[in-house]
């Protein structure tokens, strides 16, 4: 892709050429099961730390909605600065979230596919007979290569995507 100019926090990231910033899932009470940072985007984890937990309201509105609905999809939550943020709720509360830059413009098909992917990892990885299932963080080679494929699949340009 690209490179483009990309600000966050009035700082100016170089070279921001990547798609999806960063993946997040929370738990039920809102606590951190998965975090992760993608190319020049990882020296700022804090700053998209803190884009996560002010999502978190966004959420929580949306939990009222999606007790209506048997879509798990929330879609667009909110812009924070350069960002937008993209939500999926599962019927356990448990919360998937994409920080993608907004000068990107994801389909709502593919965001759709991505969290469905990423959600069926966290089923998969839940079967494991070895994982405590009390909201411990994902420590998972296989689950975090199901991210990172997600994510490239995010990150190709529309022209070359399968049909």
């Amino acid at each position: 892709g690209a490179s483009r100019p990309s600000w966050m926090y009035g700082k100016f990231i170089e070279n921001a050429q990547g798609v999806t910033a960063a993946v997040a899932a929370l738990g039920k009470e809102n606590q951190k099961l998965y975090f992760r940072l993608f190319d020049e985007y990882k020296s700022e984890e804090e700053y998209f730390e803190s884009l996560v937990f002010v999502s978190i309201d966004v959420l929580d509105e949306c939990k009222e909605r999606k007790a209506s609905q048997q879509d798990m999809y929330l879609g667009f939550l909110c812009p924070v600065d350069e960002y937008q943020v993209y939500g999926y709720m599962t019927n356990t509360m448990v919360k998937f979230l994409v920080i993608v830059a907004d000068t990107n413009r994801l389909q709502e098909a593919e965001l759709r596919d991505f969290f469905r992917n990423i959600h069926a990892a966290f089923v998969d990885y839940l079967m494991n007979p070895f994982v405590p299932i009390d909201g411990e963080t994902i420590k998972s080679s296989k689950f975090d290569a199901t991210v990172e494929k997600n994510v490239a699949a995010l990150e190709r340009p529309a022209a070359q995507k399968p049909a």
